[in-house]
């Protein structure tokens, strides 16, 4: 009888304390130890928000040429590719991109986004730890700063964010124009942000609204018609509905939000207060039962 007494007690406590850490570990991990990975690559420099990269792609014109006629194919082809004054050989090279890339290749323009893959032909290739980048046409935007500035504000803001900057590009030595440089989000960027231990990467592929899903004869053009009642988009605060990049802890690994702060805590102290309630009468109403009371 007084093992149990003491069983529940223990059991309660080490209940308490868990939560309690789990709390601390959620809320101020640095309070511990714990800090988020801050892995600063060696490539990191050249993704200089304030500068231009200089780029040049030393390519076969016909190879070229026969990669921008069939775009949409996403076909790699081999070039040179010169950064900021180094040289990588037998680097990959494709258009990318949805949207933009379908647009592009529906006009008279060549104007396309690319993706740069090092390890593609060369294993192991990287750009001082970079393995896959891309650079993107940013035709689209008149002031050719929206994409930049949306960067900075979620960098700004402490959102897991890949690097970029404007780059300036060349083939074959002749003028091609300015584009957005962007980390790929892909190992580098993984490792960099997380760590070697980062866990799985996925990526969605789609070229069709709803990731290529089949909706039959279902107009989406009819969604411009609906009636919402009295939801008033511009009066909604997004800042209580748990959406955003720093509005839960689940969306980016050590990202919480100050405001939840006060309401975890008290979970934690009334969690830790039930605990020791339970201690404290379980093993008396177990001795009542047995004495038949």
């Amino acid at each position: 009888m007084s093992t149990s007494r003491y069983f529940g007690k223990l059991a309660a406590v080490l209940m308490a304390a868990a939560v309690l850490l789990v709390t601390v570990l959620s809320v101020c991990p640095e309070a511990v130890g714990v800090t988020a990975a801050e892995n600063e690559a060696a490539y990191a420099s050249l993704f200089d928000p304030f500068s231009v990269m200089e780029i040049d792609i030393a390519v076969d014109e016909d190879d070229w040429q026969e990669m921008l006629d069939n775009a949409l194919s996403e076909e790699y082809i081999s070039c040179d590719l010169t950064i900021n004054g180094t040289t990588y050989s037998h680097v990959g090279v494709r258009p990318k991109g949805n949207t933009s890339l379908s647009t592009v290749a529906s006009t008279d323009s060549d104007r396309f986004s690319f993706k740069f893959e090092l390890d593609h032909y060369v294993d192991g290739q990287t750009c001082e730890g970079l393995d896959k980048f891309g650079v993107n046409n940013i035709q689209s935007d008149s002031t050719w700063m929206k994409e930049y500035l949306s960067y900075q504000i979620l960098t700004e803001l402490g959102v897991p964010t890949p690097l970029y900057c404007y780059a300036h590009i060349t083939v074959n030595g002749e003028e091609w124009g300015l584009c957005l440089a962007v980390e790929a989000l892909e190992d580098s960027f993984a490792e960099r942000v997380y760590g070697l231990d980062h866990g799985q990467l996925y990526k969605v592929e789609s070229m069709d609204m709803g990731g290529g899903m089949d909706f039959g004869d279902m107009d989406f053009s009819d969604f411009g018609d609906m009636d919402f009642g009295d939801f008033d988009p511009e009066s909604f605060d997004f800042s209580d509905s748990g959406f955003g990049g720093q509005s839960g802890s689940t969306a980016f690994p050590g990202a919480s939000s100050s405001s939840s702060t006060p309401f975890l805590l008290a979970v934690t102290a009334g969690g830790a207060v039930l605990a020791l309630v339970v201690a404290k009468l379980w093993p008396r109403r177990k001795m009542q039962r047995g004495l038949g009371k």
